[in-house]
């Protein structure tokens, strides 16, 4: 289960951050209160700093608390993972405020890709559906870094 929650959390990190990235700018999470410009690339490190710490921190332990509680479930284990990992996405908005939005894209990510590591469907992904992932995330930087130039 361990290097399952891990191996989660590195792909969860990953997503995340470029989903976040692309979705808002830098500039607009803070409100233009830091007058920060950069590249695509810059966004990605900087936003991958709270991401990571929220996985690492927060994100891990309580989705290992999550399958502890749910283990001896067979077919409801789903059924109950589903709103625990919600409800604890949307407590850290206490901390966050409207950033909250961003913890559950976190914990839904993190959730499914769970769900996908734990019944073996991320074998079952081809090459070229790979191909056009890497192909598509290139082309958003690319273009991205233009439009910040």
């Amino acid at each position: 289960m361990l290097k399952r929650k891990i191996a989660t959390a590195i792909l969860t990190f990953i997503i995340s951050t470029i989903i976040i990235a692309s979705l808002s700018p830098v500039e607009l999470l803070l409100n233009d209160s830091h007058n920060v410009t950069g590249t695509y690339f810059q966004d990605i490190m900087f936003i991958s700093v709270y991401v990571g710490g929220g996985i690492l921190l927060f994100g891990l332990p309580v989705s290992i608390l999550i399958e502890l509680i749910t283990q001896k479930l067979k077919e409801a284990r789903f059924a109950l993972s589903f709103p625990l990992h919600i409800l604890f996405g949307i407590i850290p908005v206490f901390v966050l405020g409207f950033l909250v939005i961003f913890s559950l894209l976190v914990s839904i990510v993190f959730l499914l890709i769970d769900e996908l590591i734990r019944y073996g469907r991320v074998n079952q992904l081809n090459r070229s559906d790979c191909n056009k992932v890497v192909r598509s995330f290139t082309t958003t930087l690319e273009n991205r870094t233009r439009q910040k130039q």
